[in-house]
């Protein structure tokens, strides 16, 4: 046990451009995810994720956020997102969540996936810090 508290020393970001393309699969065992972060040596904290659309969507749908250890994956948010036709005068609003409470192994990632075939894509950013 450390003698003091410990804080993230080292920053670290995850980034993603999550392709249009559904997660099969269930949630307990879901395939086509793609990986946004991985924990360092000593374990990770992730502060924020932010959700950019960079494409349009045709339809209602999630993405989920998976904490994945040891091939086990694990639910851990749902991110919903509605039809948006972008354009040069239409942007996108991102969303931003913070997170307190997000602290991850050595070895374990954070997976993404969307539930939906769209021609949506989407930008995910992860920032936190190793410890």
């Amino acid at each position: 046990m450390a003698a003091g508290p410990q804080f993230a020393a080292t920053p670290n970001v995850g980034v993603v451009q999550l392709p249009a393309t559904a997660m099969g699969g269930t949630l307990i065992s879901p395939t086509g995810t793609t990986t946004l972060f991985t924990a360092g040596a000593s374990g990770s904290r992730v502060d924020v994720i932010r959700f950019n659309q960079i494409s349009s969507s045709t339809a209602v749908g999630f993405i989920y956020v998976f904490i994945a250890r040891g091939g086990t994956f694990y639910l851990w948010d749902v991110v919903g997102y509605g039809i948006a036709t972008l354009s040069a005068t239409v942007q996108s609003q991102p969303v931003e969540i913070p997170y307190n409470d997000l602290l991850l192994k050595s070895g374990d990632t954070l997976a993404v996936v969307n539930s939906v075939t769209t021609n949506g894509q989407w930008s995910i950013v992860a920032e936190g810090g190793d410890f």
